[in-house]
């Protein structure tokens, strides 16, 4: 890339920013801030990555395997969690809904059908 010689000021398009980028991967410590959008900071980091030692790069893999494990294990019990919130809430809405029949005379049958409750826990309300 010795024919592009435009510097950080001067970067307008896309073009130009992706140009500097490459050009000048080997002298960043950081992002420049002309270049803090996702898709650099995406591939400053994939340049990171790929600049490091087999050693260092099998404990950054094994670090973040670990990570996803755990982060997939969290969001399982967060699924849970609302899952059985929402049943909660449901149980809750529907005894609510069932003992106002009741107390509206409605017969246990009917409330029965209309909230999927069985007639034995109607009695139990």
């Amino acid at each position: 890339m010795p024919l592009f010689t435009k510097q950080e000021h001067e970067l307008v398009t896309k073009f130009d920013k992706w140009c500097f980028f490459l050009k000048n991967l080997a002298n960043f410590d950081h992002i420049p801030a002309i270049l803090n959008e996702a898709i650099f900071q995406k591939a400053f980091h994939t340049a990171e990555v790929a600049n490091l030692s087999p050693e260092q790069r099998e404990r950054y893999e094994v670090s973040l395997l670990e990570y996803w494990d755990w982060y997939s294990v969290w969001q399982t019990a967060v699924e849970e969690q609302r899952s059985a919130i929402e049943k909660s809430t449901t149980a809750t809405v529907l005894n609510f809904v069932a003992v106002s029949m009741k107390k509206k005379g409605y017969a246990w049958a009917e409330i029965a059908e209309l909230t999927g409750l069985s007639v034995e826990d109607i009695e139990k309300l």
